[in-house]
């Protein structure tokens, strides 16, 4: 996909993408994942431990193929999977969003009106790059539910990625508007609000001003890179400190 004709541009646009995605990764997922038991306060995931829960959930879907809940988990379990492997470079992770769709799809045919899971079609059918299918997915959803939060995510997260910067806005304002919100997932949605401003800015810029648009752009794209590694930091000095304190537990 072409979000830019400029590489800086372009580069941006996926610093920006990758960001939606790992947050639908905790936002869209969570309940599965939690369920599941991958998302382990903050820890890192263990692929080979996914992997092998996916194996599990694919033996119950294949004792009860029309379990609409055991395809959903199976489906979430491979997003995950594909999420760890696209953060630790691993190949094979198209192919896990692939059958995750499969699973979705499947689960739609059995509760075609639960737009729970029309979101997770539709970010599964988005990674795949069927964009087509996950905009008509997004769309039922909201038509069943238009103040369903992860629907209008997703929404967000796919205009974002059209240059739609001001309906993204929009959307992620709309949940912002919501009480039930936690900190943390309001601080993200805050983040992804203030990037499509940048992003915003950045196409609205003077063709002219070239050299100044590319010392703006370097400069947020430091900005971001630097606080995602502070975070890797806080979260490493985080891990250390509860290794620590399980150390001297057993002694």
């Amino acid at each position: 996909m072409s979000f830019f004709m400029k590489p800086k541009k372009k580069a941006l646009k996926n610093i920006a993408f990758v960001a939606a995605g790992l947050f639908i990764a905790s936002v869209v997922l969570g309940a599965g994942a939690g369920a599941l038991g991958f998302l382990d306060g903050g820890q890192q995931a263990d692929l080979s431990a996914m992997e092998e829960q996916v194996d599990h959930l694919r033996a119950e879907v294949e004792a009860d193929p029309e379990n609409v809940t055991a395809l959903r988990n199976l489906g979430n379990a491979k997003m995950q999977v594909a999420i760890q492997m696209e953060q630790e470079g691993e190949e094979g992770a198209i192919e896990y969003y692939e059958k995750a769709l499969e699973n979705f799809e499947s689960a739609v045919e059995l509760d075609e009106d639960n737009p729970e899971l029309l979101v997770d079609k539709a970010t599964a059918a988005y990674t795949t790059q069927n964009t087509e299918k996950a905009e008509e997915s997004i769309e039922k959803a909201l038509e069943l539910d238009p103040e369903n939060v992860n629907a209008l995510h997703i929404s967000a997260f796919m205009m974002l990625n059209e240059g739609e910067y001001d309906e993204a806005i929009d959307k992620w304002d709309k949940i912002l508007d919501k009480d039930q919100l936690a900190e943390q997932e309001r601080e993200q949605f805050e983040t992804l609000i203030a990037q499509a401003e940048q992003l915003k800015e950045i196409e609205e810029m003077d063709p002219k001003e070239d050299l100044d648009k590319e010392e703006w752009e370097e400069e947020f794209e430091e900005e971001y890179l630097d606080e995602k590694d502070n975070e890797k930091e806080v979260k490493k000095e985080d891990e250390d400190v509860d290794e620590n304190n399980d150390e001297k537990e057993d002694n």
